[in-house]
């Protein structure tokens, strides 16, 4: 049996990050409606009666335990914390399943966190599923799509235990008997809290509704736990023995928990299983049908790539007794909802909008400033789904897919004696290494840490050589300010060999009479002529010498790069791996031997899968190394953000999955990068949803230097044609967004 410490748990959503970093996919909230919050449509909600591309049917499986990374079972690591999960074929799931109802848990939790869980092959998405505190277990339940050959992928930003068991697959159908889902008003079948609790090691068995044939083969139901409980799990299943699952988890005594899942049933009913006991709550959300119900093409599951539909952390924050509107496609949407900064301890509600309120609850808080999430299945009108906060609270609802049929008709009519938004509440400054801020404020809470890290936000800069292919840095610098729109945060220079920097001209292009400060990252390869063996052997000091004296003169810190991209030059006599790691480890030694200290230093790479063996012996360690530095660019496959800055391959989990394990906490900077415009037309697009994606999955990447040439790639901002215009118009919006400009340059030391 299932003890407290083997039980999987429900991470709070993104709150590693405090929510408020993650921006809304959907855009800003359009404004109130009486009490009602209305956010921008993606889309409309179809009427569904006929077969949809994709559409799959329900299969129930287990509750069987598919994943325990504690007994090392079920997956294989692409990175420290990412799982690769083969699903289909495996523990009775079919072979041809292309979707999974699971129950994820997270337990051994030393630090705030989430995990999200998507299709195997994709990009992550920017959604989760489980999120937590420290010391936390908790579970919660989700439908998702599996991705190539049958697998899932799961993330953990930090390092977890995770355990998952199966509750069914989807088979593809284009109608079906059985396995289609028939969606109902949410019904309370058990509240025990009118009398005793369960026992420890109890049982009951709860009786679907009447409007639920005999032969139903699922329910999808909503348990909660509400005082008077211990630290233990609670198993929901069909019938027979306990399996070795657990559907809810309890981390402390007298805690109120809520996990929605689907859960296989048998004689018209389910039973639950209580390892440690407590009071229960069972909500019925409908089920699936068996093999008396007539063929149709209605109830049938069809899976997407989890996506964010509304985020209401940079907009409005609802208030007591506010309901959300959601744009939500299909009949029934499936999704994961989330509550952030809740204002008192309370309870949502999600359901079909223009309808009354269920005497049922969703997701529920205990106390102020909570983060906690629950899957979603509810049906849907025109005006898509509603979410109801009791007592105040923030949103986030990621969509991972739809069951086929009609919207239920709106019975209540929506409120329209509109009121004027309400202000935003003032974000909170990051806790590195995991909070960044989603819009940070300026003034005197965003200083500048001392190795240049900005406290808000992130620095935007650029190298600036001229459109005419000369090294012209004012006149380029001018050409990127007529796009960009703003003065670049940090200014990219290169130097070879000896002699006294910053220039003249180097200090001419960062401090302009009248503008804000540029901080100077100045790339330096310290010998044109000797070898990075002779180098650390001495045979450039004379020039190490040279650069030291122009560095301490200067009165501010700059950034400097000891020789960027290696990966370029390895070949030769005294030019291997080992050689490299031990000239940069030698320069930085030298340089602050001669008393250097306004120097912060970047170990700065291309940051390719081609080359992810070479990094481990490349990199000189972290007492040498400030900040990581890496240079992607986007080529015809990257049409993200996240896939630009975190691109796997051949097993490598991408750069910023490396840099972050081998040096947690250290921040990491773009020192180039950009989209390839003859190669990729995706890049308007990318920076245009840019930011949500670098705010809530790259939290550690501070600083951002747009390699404003073509030289070598067509990544220039004023380059001909509608694609070229439109590129440098989002870059544009892209500069201007706050999380670029909330910190002040004038506070860099």
């Amino acid at each position: 049996m299932l003890t407290a410490s083997k039980v999987p748990t429900v991470p709070r959503k993104r709150s590693a990050f405090r929510l408020k970093s993650i921006v809304a996919r959907a855009g800003v909230v359009a404004g109130l409606v009486a009490g009602f919050v209305a956010l921008p449509a993606v889309g409309g909600v179809p009427v569904v009666h006929a077969a949809v591309a994709g559409s799959s049917s329900y299969v129930p499986v287990g509750p069987v335990r598919l994943v325990d990374t504690r007994e090392n079972k079920g997956f294989t690591r692409s990175a420290p914390t990412t799982l690769q999960v083969p699903v289909a074929g495996i523990n009775g799931v079919p072979k041809t399943a292309v979707a999974i109802s699971l129950s994820v848990a997270v337990t051994n939790t030393t630090s705030a966190g989430f995990v999200t869980v998507w299709p195997a092959g994709e990009s992550m998405p920017l959604a989760s599923n489980v999120n937590f505190e420290a010391g936390q277990i908790v579970s919660n339940g989700l439908i998702v799509k599996l991705g190539a050959a049958g697998k899932l992928s799961i993330y953990s930003n930090v390092p977890v235990d995770i355990v998952v068991d199966v509750t069914g697959a989807f088979i593809p159908a284009a109608t079906s008997k059985a396995g289609r889902f028939v969606a109902t008003d949410p019904v309370r079948l058990l509240d025990s809290r009118a009398g005793a609790p369960m026992p420890a090691g109890g049982l009951v068995r709860v009786a679907l509704p009447t409007s639920a044939p005999r032969d139903a083969v699922a329910a999808a139901v909503t348990l909660t736990t509400s005082g008077d409980n211990e630290p233990g799990f609670f198993t929901a299943f069909g019938a027979g023995s306990v399996p070795w699952s657990s559907s809810l988890n309890v981390d402390t005594p007298d805690s109120t928990r809520a996990a929605t899942v689907v859960v296989p049933v048998s004689g018209g009913g389910l039973s639950v299983f209580s390892s440690s006991g407590g009071h229960m709550i069972v909500d019925f959300l409908g089920y699936f049908t068996g093999a008396s119900a007539a063929t149709s093409g209605d109830g049938l599951f069809v899976p997407m790539t989890p996506t964010r539909l509304v985020d209401t952390r940079d907009a409005i924050a609802l208030d007591a007794t506010e309901t959300l509107l959601v744009p939500a496609t299909g009949g029934v949407v499936v999704g994961n909802v989330t509550m952030t900064e809740s204002a008192q301890p309370g309870f949502s509600v999600v359901y079909a909008a223009g309808t009354p309120l269920p005497a049922t609850s969703s997701v529920n808080a205990m106390r102020a400033g909570q983060t906690v999430s629950n899957m979603a299945i509810s049906r849907t009108s025109s005006a898509g789904v509603a979410i109801y906060s009791q007592q105040g609270s923030d949103y986030v609802f990621d969509q991972t897919g739809s069951f086929t049929g009609a919207p239920v008709a709106q019975t209540v009519p929506l409120p329209a004696a509109p009121i004027g938004p309400k202000p935003k509440p003032t974000p909170q400054a990051p806790t590195p290494p995991f909070t960044p801020a989603p819009e940070p404020p300026t003034g005197p809470g965003c200083s500048v840490s001392s190795l240049l890290v900005p406290v808000c936000g992130a620095w935007l800069g650029s190298s600036t050589p001229s459109a005419n292919g000369g090294f012209d840095m004012l006149q380029g610098l001018a050409e990127y300010e007529a796009v960009a729109k703003n003065v670049p945060d940090i200014i990219h220079v290169y130097k070879t060999g000896g002699g006294a920097f910053p220039s003249r001209g180097d200090i001419a292009v960062a401090e302009r009479p009248g503008k804000p400060r540029s901080i100077l990252l100045i790339n330096w390869k310290p010998s044109a002529s000797n070898s990075w063996a002779a180098t650390a052997s001495g045979a450039s000091d004379a020039e190490i010498e040279s650069v030291a004296r122009g560095i301490k003169a200067y009165p501010h810190k700059i950034f400097l790069t000891i020789q960027h991209e290696p990966e370029n030059d390895i070949g030769g006599a005294g030019k291997g791996l080992q050689d490299y790691a031990n000239m940069y480890r030698y320069v930085v030694t030298k340089l602050r031997s001669l008393g250097v200290t306004n120097a912060v230093f970047v170990w700065n790479v291309m940051g390719s899968a081609n080359h992810a063996a070479m990094y481990p012996t490349l990199y000189p360690g972290n007492d040498v190394v400030d900040w990581i530095g890496y240079d992607p660019y986007g080529q015809e496959k990257q049409t993200t953000m996240g896939e630009l800055v975190n691109r796997p391959g051949n097993g490598w989990p991408g750069f910023y999955t490396w840099a972050t394990n081998v040096a947690p906490g250290k921040p990491i900077m773009l020192a180039e990068w950009g989209f390839n415009l003859a190669v990729n037309s995706y890049g308007p697009a990318a920076l245009d949803g840019g930011v949500p994606i670098l705010q809530s999955q790259f939290p550690m990447l501070k600083a951002f230097v747009y390699w404003n040439n073509s030289l070598t790639f067509k990544a220039r901002l004023d380059q001909p044609g509608a694609l070229g215009q439109a590129y440098a118009a989002a870059y544009g919006r892209f500069a201007n967004n706050p999380y670029f400009n909330s910190t002040s340059t004038a506070g860099a030391p």
